[in-house]
C-alpha cells in the first residue's frame, strides 16, 4: 500500500475509504459507473475528498456526522484548485455538487448494509439512491401489504418473544422512539381514569444515549405524554404480564419490570442500541431487504421530523434507517387515519409550539383521547389482527387438541422443554410438514417423528385416519 493511500481500517472498523473499497463494487453496479468514471471518481475520492475528511486515517466511518462531511465541502471550496496558468481557481458549483454526490454515494450504500447510519437520511437534496438491486431489479420503495402483514404477525403474535422483538413492537404500534420504548415499564400501560375499555401508555422516561439507564424525560417539550393503544398491543403486554407472574411467581413484581428486556432476561432492561441491532435481524426474518428500507425511509421524510430538538449530546443525532423505519410506518399510519397535525405532533412526540402546556393539557383531556383511539380503531392491522393465522399457545404439562386445515401455528414458551404432538391426515394424498423457528439462532430444535405403518386400507374406516405422526420436540438450549 502507498503512503499516500488512506488507511482502510482502524480499530477493527472500517474507515471512509475502506468502507467506498468494501462497497465498490455495487457502487459501479447500481450507479451505472463506467472504467473512466471510476478512475475520475476514485482519484476525487482519494485528493479531495478523504484529505479534507476529518481525521479520515484514525476515525472510523461511523463516527462521522452530517456536518464532518459538510465540512468537507467547505474545505475544498476554499482551496480551490491550480489552474493551468498556476494560479488558483474557483471550483464552480456544479463541482462541488459532484463531490458532495460522491460522499453520498458511499454514505447512502454503506448505511443501506448496516455498514455506518445514514447522516443524509432526510436531506432530499441531491438525492442518490437507486431503485435497483445488484442484479438489476427493481426495489420497492414503500412496504407492501403482504409484508406489513408478515411484520405484525411476527411482532403482535406471540407474548414470550424476546424483549428486543417488544421494543419493535412499541415502535411499530405507538410510533415510539427507541429510547422511549426501553423506558416503558408494565406499570406504564394502564386504564385511563373512568373510561373502563381505554388502555393508555405513560410515556415519561427513556434510557440514556448508548446505556440502558433511565432518565426522566425526552427529546421533546412534548416527550412526556399519554397515549391510547391499540387493540392487539394491549392484548400482547397484558398476556405477556400474566405469564411473566405466572412463571416468575407471585413475589415478584412484575409492574416494576421492563417491557423491553434482553432476550428473556425479563430484569434486563434494553438500551436503544439493542433494539437496533435486533431489527436488522427482524427484517431480514420477514423478507425485507435493507435497500428497501433505506428507501422507504428516505421517501418517507416529513417535515414534521424536522420540529424534533437535539438531545443534548456530543454528536447529532443519526437516525438508523432499520428500527427507526416502525416509527415511520406508524406516522404514515395516523397521516391516513385522518389524525390533524396537532394529534400527530401530540401522539408521536413532537414539538407542538410555543403554548406547548396548554396544547399538552388540552390533549390530555378524556374527549380528546377518545377521538384519537377513535382514529386508531381504523388502523385494522393492530386491532382486529385480520392478518392473524390460527395460533395456539402449548406447554409441556397440559394437553390441547388441535384441529385445523391448512397452515396452523403453534407457539412454545420459552421455558418448554418437550411437547408430543399427534397429527393426523385425512386423505391419503394428504401431507404433513413440521418446520420449528426460534427467535434466537443460537437455540435449536429437534424434530423426531414416527410413522405408522399401518397401510390406509388397514385403518377403521369409521376414523377416517389415513397417516399418524408422532413429533416429539426437544430444546436442545435447555441447560439441565
Amino acid at each position: 500500500m502507498s503512503k499516500n493511500t488512506p488507511a482502510t481500517m482502524v480499530a477493527g472498523k472500517l474507515t471512509y475509504w475502506g468502507c467506498y473499497l468494501a462497497i465498490r463494487d455495487q457502487l459501479i453496479i447500481q450507479r451505472g459507473w463506467s472504467t473512466q468514471t471510476v478512475k475520475e471518481y476514485e482519484s476525487s475520492y482519494l485528493k479531495k475528498i478523504c484529505r479534507n475528511l476529518r481525521n479520515h486515517d484514525r476515525t472510523p466511518i461511523t463516527a462521522y456526522t452530517y456536518d464532518d462531511y459538510a465540512q468537507v465541502i467547505t474545505a475544498i471550496k476554499k482551496a480551490g484548485y491550480i489552474g493551468e496558468d498556476g494560479k488558483v481557481k474557483k471550483y464552480d458549483q456544479a463541482t462541488l455538487d459532484r463531490f458532495l454526490y460522491l460522499i453520498k454515494a458511499v454514505v447512502e450504500t454503506a448505511a443501506a448494509h448496516y455498514l455506518c447510519h445514514n447522516v443524509f437520511a432526510g436531506d432530499t437534496s441531491h438525492r442518490t439512491t437507486s431503485t435497483r438491486d445488484q442484479k438489476g431489479k427493481i426495489i420497492p420503495r414503500s412496504m407492501s401489504p403482504d409484508a406489513e402483514a408478515r411484520l405484525a404477525a411476527a411482532l403482535l403474535t406471540d407474548p414470550m418473544q424476546s424483549g428486543q422483538y417488544m421494543g419493535l413492537a412499541c415502535m411499530y404500534c405507538l410510533g415510539l422512539r427507541n429510547a422511549e420504548a426501553c423506558g416503558l415499564n408494565y406499570r406504564d400501560i394502564k386504564l385511563w381514569q373512568d373510561v373502563p375499555d381505554l388502555w393508555v401508555a405513560w410515556i415519561y422516561k427513556t434510557t440514556k444515549i448508548g446505556s440502558s439507564i433511565l432518565q426522566a424525560s425526552g427529546k421533546t417539550k412534548n416527550a412526556d405524554r399519554v397515549i391510547p393503544l391499540p387493540e392487539l398491543f394491549v392484548q400482547l403486554v397484558l398476556e405477556r404480564k400474566r405469564m411473566l407472574q405466572q412463571l416468575l411467581g407471585p413475589d415478584v413484581d412484575v409492574d416494576a419490570l421492563p417491557i423491553v428486556c434482553k432476550e428473556d432476561r425479563y430484569c434486563d432492561r434494553c438500551s436503544a442500541d439493542d433494539i437496533t441491532t435486533a431489527a436488522r435481524t427482524f427484517f431480514e426474518q420477514i423478507d425485507v431487504s435493507s435497500e428497501q428500507i433505506h428507501l422507504a425511509y428516505c421517501d418517507m421524510h416529513n417535515e414534521l421530523e424536522q420540529t424534533d430538538t437535539p438531545q443534548l449530546s456530543d454528536n447529532p443525532i443519526e437516525k438508523d434507517p432499520t428500527a427507526y423505519f416502525l416509527r415511520r410506518l406508524c406516522v404514515t399510519a395516523l397521516v391516513c387515519l385522518g389524525m390533524t397535525q396537532r394529534e400527530i405532533s401530540y401522539y408521536i412526540g413532537h414539538d407542538m409550539g410555543d403554548d406547548i402546556p396548554e396544547l399538552r393539557n388540552e390533549s390530555l383531556c378524556t374527549k380528546n383521547l377518545l377521538q384519537i383511539k377513535a382514529k386508531l380503531n381504523r388502523r385494522p392491522i393492530v386491532n382486529t389482527g385480520y392478518w392473524q393465522p390460527s395460533v395456539t399457545h402449548l406447554s409441556s404439562d397440559t394437553a390441547t387438541a388441535v384441529t385445523s386445515g391448512g397452515e396452523h401455528d403453534l407457539f412454545l414458551p420459552k421455558n418448554t422443554f418437550k411437547v408430543m404432538l399427534h397429527l393426523t391426515t385425512r386423505e391419503p394424498q394428504d401431507t404433513v410438514m413440521v418446520g420449528v423457528h426460534t427467535d434466537n439462532p443460537n437455540k435449536r430444535m429437534m424434530i423426531t417423528s414416527t410413522e405408522s405403518n399401518l397401510p390406509p386400507t388397514s385403518y377403521p374406516n369409521e376414523l377416517d385416519v389415513i397417516r399418524d405422526y408422532h413429533a416429539l420436540f426437544v430444546n436442545h438450549d435447555r441447560k439441565d
